[in-house]
Formats: structure tokens, C-alpha cells, sequence
């Protein structure tokens, strides 16, 4: 039996505790690593070492990916660097802790032979262990063993801290730049997880899980055959010495093989691109973009607060958003949605959402990478917050983003994009008349937009300024939107609309674990997110019992039997904020159930509007970029005694938006056709392989649309087409 002074129980709890702790972190201190790219050189690295430093200082498992992550961030030989020191200094921590606390704590009171393990207070190396110089370096050379279990067993040995901390320094380094020369080789670090290269990796970490068990045994001072615990840490280094000797020509390979193989050279889309770039924007069409749902910063008008894009504390459990009140729609009955207003406004795009995390500002990228694709053909908006990353040169100004208020009715916000579009068309005319001298140019825009940001191009299109008739009828389908746009470019857009949709009106959302969480009463007052809803026409709400019976989103009575959303009665904590000024539970009631009948009412109203089959005027060409290689939820099924709603059906897509609904396509979710069916005239479809969120940032998507905007020919130019 192995026991521990109790003098030592304080400072053992005060270790588990910080330990518990760093575990329960691991969302926020994931948070700042993977954005501390868009950081500043010194904060990047100060961030990324004291991450690094707590979590191999707690032998927490994760650190073979955090030097993976040095690649990206820093490149290869920075990476190396500030990697292999930081992860020495979190091993010799994890090193001292463990003979102070693991080995040299521990006395038998009945056997003389835990004087051997602790020979007595004040001794810093423990009795006869295996693990000396030579082995230490050979296990830190050949990462058989995963590191943090090294650090805890060398604790049982006789080396000094000098020794420890010399011998890891150097024995560490090859594996520190073979890991970091993995993370050189991925994009970007977001997209880590997505390649091949981590799956090369996974051995280790489940060898790390093992070692984290064997640790407890050692603490225990248990094994199958009861042996001590000095004695078991000798067996495991002799196992993993014997490994490292048969593996540490294999290591040499893996190493040294990349400088032999040729690397297929990357082409430079700026070398393409910049040519074109140069020309005066007269040569083409200026870009407006539009980004999608959540995209637009939104801002309290009379506090100046933003209540939706910036985020000044983080949350360990689900809770929801402080501001709810103020990013929920007002709601009142027999009122039309149209006329129900707040005094929260937009206030631009969300290139970046804003996030302090332990007083650490972390930017998300949101929208960015659109930005930094048009900035590589030259397109320029001076608004944008960080414009002078990109060289644009001076000639550059007809780059534009629409922001909105993303909450509201699509055709709501088509009206303000028409008004946009007529002042920008104002000022550019200004400016070719003051840079060219032209004054009769005949100006139309490309529009480049995301997710709900394509429904509300599409209307524009097809309506203009059109709003939806309060009485269900149809606004008549003139095209008028087009006579502004040439091209529109839609990414990622469910033109079809996407189960997560109801799933978010009936559960809620929250997009991280350290956001805030929206309860479905307040997502339940916002129309836009009932037009993101599937159509019912292709069965994505069946029946669990029976997968043939299919139901009728736009039915109010469903959403009233099924306890959705704004009808569902633990929902009224939620609407006492919403509605403070209705006391009785049952006038709640009644306005949250007429708010949601006009929400759903006014989606099916849009989604007719929206497809009915026809194509755009001669001039006008409508592009896609969506996901196809990714299972996607694609049918909901309800149980109808609970509620309770389950994924039925997955489909291919980009775990967001089906490719099914990208298209529009008239067919069955999980139909295959040659042809498929749409009520969308699509001038060219392009299917990529990556995620909803990183769409924008792939490569193929990149070369593409700056093909498609700089070097397609525009269609009116000359008099002879006016």
C-alpha cells in the first residue's frame, strides 16, 4: 500500500484543481490558438507558449497538435523554434511536479522497501529506475511513447533538472520539426482537421490516452501483479526502449524522405490575377457582396451596443445572451411584420467577429476571406477594417459590402439593397466623370453572396424593391433587379432551405460552447430564419413511426401540436423578457403564437415567389459554388408524441446546405439525375470538396470567381448593345 503525507494534500488538490480547470478552458484556450494567426508577431507567440507550457506543464494530452499548429502560425524554422521551448519548459514543469508529488511523496509505514523509492527528504533523484541519459535521449528521439508520459515516469530517476530539461531540449527537436513541417503543409489552421496528414497522427494520441491511464496506476502503485510502483515504471520504459531501437530507422525516413520527393509547386493566383487587376476599374463591373445569416454586425441605436458581432466574456455552460431583449424582434399582435420595428440597426459586415477570451481580444474570421479574394483582383472597399492589408494600389474603389439586418424579411432587405445599389451607382458615375472623364457609362454590378445573402440576391432579381403583398398574394415577377446586376454568384446558398433551420427554431442555437445561447422563443421572432426552412413538397419532415407520412412546415397548427418554437410553453421564461410589459402567461401566449403563424405565413408566401420556374433576361448569368463531399442532414424525422426531432436522412453536401438544396432541384433529397430538374436557370455549377464555412477560403473557389468577374467579357459595354 502506497500512502501520501498529508502535508502534501493541500498542494495535490491545488494541482487537481488547476488540472480541472485548464480541461474545462479547453474551448476558450482552443479559441485564442487557432485565431491568434490574425494576431500581432509578439502576441502570437506569447499565446501560443503559455498554451502550450500549461497544457504540457498539466501532462494534459493535445500538445502533438499544438505543434502542428506552429506551422501555420509561424512557418518552419520560427515554428521549430518557439515549439521545441516551449514544450521543454512544459516538460521539465511536468517533470518536477512529478517527482515531488507522484514519487518522492510516498511512504510505507510496514516496508522498508519505500525507503528505496524516497530515500528521504530533500533527495532529488529516486532509486535504481532504468531510465537514464541515454534512454531519456532515445525515447525523446522516437516518439514511441507519447511525451507527456515521459515527463511524468522520468520522475522516477535519478536525473538532475539540468540533465532532464538538456537532454529533452535536444531530443526533442527532430519530432518537434517533423510535426511542425506537417502543419507547413496544410492551408491554413483551421482546416488541420480536414487533412490527411492529421490522420498520420492519430497512433500517438491514442498512445497518449493509454499512458494518461497507465499514470493512475502508477499512482496507484498497482499492476496485475501488484508490483510497486517504481518497479512498473521500470517495466513500461523497458518495453518503449525496446519499440524506440526497432523504430528509430523508421523515424529517420519519415524525416529525411520529404527533401527527396519533389513538391508539386503551388501556382500563384496573385501572379495570374494582378495583371488584371492593374486594368482601370471602367474595364469592369464593380462587386457588391453580400454576406448571409449572422454576417451583419447589428448595433443598439439609442446604447450603441452591439448586440450582435462582439463578445466581451466567455461562458463555460450554456447560458443564454445577456442582450437577448435586444437582438430579438419586437412582437405584437395583429401587427404586420413589416411594421414591427426595434431600434437595433446594421452596421456592417462581419469581416471578423470580435470575442475576448481571458482578456485576450480574439478575431474570428466571418466574412474575410471573401474580401481577400477580390482584394487579390484588385477589387478595393476602403470600409473594410483592415483595407490596408491588401495592396490595391489607388485606382481601386468599386468593391462594396451590403450589410443587413439579417433577422428580418428577405424582401424587406432587397428593397434597402435596391436603395444601396442606386447610391452606389451615383458615386461610381461621380468618380468615372472625375478620374476618366466618362460621363454616359452605363454601370451594372456583380454580386458576390453567401448562404441567405443568395436568397436575397435572387429576389432582388426577380422583384426589385417588390415587397410581399400583406394579403399572401404574389408580387408580380418583372425582373426589375436585374436591369442592375450582370452576374450573381451564389456560395453555399440553400435555395431549397436547410433542415438546421427548424432544427434551430425548435432547440435554439449557440455557436460555440463559449457563446451565448439563443432559446428558440427569441430565434422564433426572426422571419428570415422560417425562409430558410425546407419546402415541404420534398418530404423533409416525415413521421419517425412512419417514414411515408410527410407534414406541412407552413402549418401553424403543427408547430401549436408539436410544442415548437415560440408555442412551446417552457418558453415563457424567455417571452416575459421578450415581452415585459404582458403580465398574464396567457396574452403571451397569444402574441407568440400569431408572431409565429406571420413568420410562417410570410415563408411560404417567399419561397413561392421564388420558385417559380423562369429565366433571367439575356445579360444576366446566375453562378453556384456549393459543397458535395460532406454527409448532410437532409430530412428531419418528428416524433409526434414528444416533439422531439431526429436526423432520418443525410445527403451529400457541406454539412450545411445539401447539394440538393444548392440547386433547387425539383426531385426527391436523395435523387440522382443527369439533369436535374430547377426552377433556377443556372449559367454554371461548381461543386467543391470542403465545409459551409470554407467555401470562401478554397483554393478552387479563389481561382474561379476572380476568373469569372475578371476575364468573362462583360455583356453591355458598347452603344450598339444599350
Amino acid at each position: 500500500m502506497i500512502c501520501i503525507r498529508k502535508k502534501d494534500n493541500t498542494l495535490r488538490a491545488v494541482w487537481v484543481v488547476i488540472a480541472i480547470a485548464a480541461w474545462f478552458a479547453r474551448d476558450p484556450l482552443h479559441l485564442v490558438v487557432s485565431n491568434a494567426a490574425e494576431s500581432h508577431l509578439l502576441i502570437r507567440l506569447a499565446v501560443y507558449s503559455c498554451v502550450y507550457v500549461i497544457m504540457a506543464g498539466l501532462a494534459i494530452p493535445g500538445a502533438v497538435l499544438l505543434t502542428v499548429l506552429a506551422g501555420p502560425f509561424f512557418g518552419l524554422g520560427p515554428g521549430t523554434i518557439v515549439a521545441s521551448f516551449a514544450s521543454t519548459a512544459g516538460a521539465t514543469i511536468a517533470f518536477s511536479a512529478s517527482r515531488r508529488y507522484m514519487f518522492c511523496n510516498v511512504q510505507h509505514h510496514q516496508n522498508d522497501e519505500c525507503q528505496s523509492i524516497c530515500p528521504g527528504p530533500g533527495k532529488w533523484w529516486l532509486g535504481n529506475s532504468g531510465l537514464g541519459k541515454w534512454e531519456l535521449l532515445l525515447l525523446r528521439l522516437t516518439p514511441v511513447m507519447p511525451f507527456f508520459a515521459v515527463n511524468v515516469l522520468a520522475g522516477h530517476s535519478r536525473l538532475s533538472i539540468k540533465q532532464f530539461w538538456l537532454i529533452s531540449q535536444v531530443g526533442m527537436l527532430p519530432a518537434t520539426y517533423l510535426l511542425v513541417r506537417v502543419g507547413t503543409l496544410v492551408p491554413e489552421a483551421g482546416q488541420v482537421s480536414q487533412t490527411g496528414m492529421l490522420a498520420a497522427l492519430w497512433p500517438l494520441l491514442l498512445l497518449g490516452i493509454s499512458a494518461w491511464f497507465l499514470r493512475l496506476f502508477v499512482v496507484n502503485g498497482r499492476s496485475s501483479e501488484r508490483m510497486t510502483a517504481h518497479r512498473f515504471a521500470d517495466t513500461v520504459v523497458q518495453y518503449s526502449l525496446r519499440a524506440s531501437r526497432l523504430l528509430m530507422p523508421v523515424l529517420a525516413m519519415v524525416v529525411f524522405a520529404p527533401g527527396c520527393v519533389a513538391q508539386k509547386p503551388n501556382a500563384s493566383l496573385a501572379a495570374i490575377y494582378n495583371p488584371l487587376a492593374q486594368r482601370p476599374d471602367y474595364e469592369r463591373n464593380p462587386v457588391i457582396v453580400i454576406p448571409g445569416v449572422l454576417g451583419s454586425r447589428l448595433v443598439d441605436d439609442e446604447t450603441g451596443k452591439t448586440v450582435w458581432g462582439k463578445y466581451d466574456k466567455i461562458r463555460f455552460r450554456r447560458r443564454q445572451s445577456d442582450d437577448l431583449p435586444a437582438v430579438s424582434l419586437p412582437m405584437r399582435q395583429g401587427v404586420p411584420l413589416s411594421q414591427l420595428r426595434d431600434r437595433v440597426r446594421s452596421d456592417g459586415t462581419l469581416a471578423y467577429l470580435e470575442l475576448s477570451v481571458f482578456g485576450i481580444p480574439v478575431e474570428l474570421q466571418a466574412y474575410n476571406q471573401i474580401l481577400q479574394t477580390l482584394g487579390v483582383g484588385g477589387y478595393r472597399d476602403s470600409s473594410h477594417p483592415r483595407a490596408d492589408e491588401f495592396n490595391y494600389g489607388e485606382e481601386h474603389f468599386t468593391c462594396f459590402q451590403f450589410d443587413y439586418d439579417w433577422r428580418r424579411d428577405v424582401a424587406e432587405n432587397a428593397a434597402l439593397l435596391d436603395k444601396f445599389i442606386a447610391e452606389k451607382r451615383e458615386y461610381i458615375r461621380r468618380e468615372y466623370a472625375s478620374r476618366y472623364g466618362i460621363t454616359d457609362a452605363e454601370i451594372k454590378f456583380d454580386i458576390v453572396a453567401h448562404s441567405l445573402g443568395g436568397l436575397l440576391s435572387r429576389y432582388y432579381l426577380r422583384y426589385g424593391s417588390q415587397q410581399l403583398p400583406e394579403d399572401g398574394s404574389l408580387p408580380a415577377l418583372d425582373w426589375a433587379g436585374a436591369a442592375s446586376v450582370e452576374r450573381l454568384v451564389m456560395i453555399g446558398t440553400p435555395n431549397a432551405g436547410s433542415v438546421f433551420a427548424i432544427r434551430d427554431l425548435v432547440n435554439g442555437h449557440q455557436l460555440s460552447r463559449v457563446l451565448p445561447y439563443y432559446p428558440p422563443a427569441a430565434l422564433g421572432t426572426m422571419p428570415s430564419i422560417y425562409q430558410m426552412l425546407p419546402r415541404p413538397r420534398h418530404q423533409t419532415l416525415v413521421d419517425a413511426q412512419d417514414p411515408d407520412q410527410a407534414y406541412d412546415f407552413y402549418d401553424p397548427e403543427l408547430w401549436r401540436q408539436m410544442k415548437w418554437g415560440l408555442a412551446d410553453p417552457d418558453q415563457d421564461a424567455v417571452l416575459q423578457e421578450l415581452l415585459p410589459d404582458v403580465a398574464e402567461r396567457e396574452s403571451r401566449e397569444c402574441i407568440a403564437l400569431d408572431h409565429q403563424r406571420k413568420c410562417l405565413l410570410k415563408a411560404k408566401q417567399l419561397h413561392q415567389a421564388l420558385d417559380i420556374p423562369a429565366a433571367p433576361p439575356p445579360g444576366v448569368t446566375l453562378h453556384l459554388y456549393a459543397g458535395d463531399a460532406i454527409a448532410t442532414p437532409a430530412v428531419m424525422s418528428v416524433d409526434t408524441q414528444t416533439g422531439k426531432l431526429e436526423v432520418a436522412k443525410s445527403v451529400p453536401g457541406d454539412d450545411t446546405t445539401t447539394r440538393h438544396s444548392a440547386l433547387m432541384s425539383d426531385q426527391p433529397v436523395e435523387a440522382v439525375s443527369t439533369r436535374p430538374a430547377s426552377p433556377i436557370h443556372w449559367t454554371s455549377v461548381m461543386f467543391l470538396h470542403t465545409s459551409h464555412r470554407k467555401l470562401t477560403s478554397d483554393p478552387v473557389f479563389t481561382d474561379n470567381v476572380l476568373a469569372l468577374l475578371l476575364q468573362s467579357p462583360r455583356y453591355v459595354q458598347s452603344p450598339s448593345n444599350r
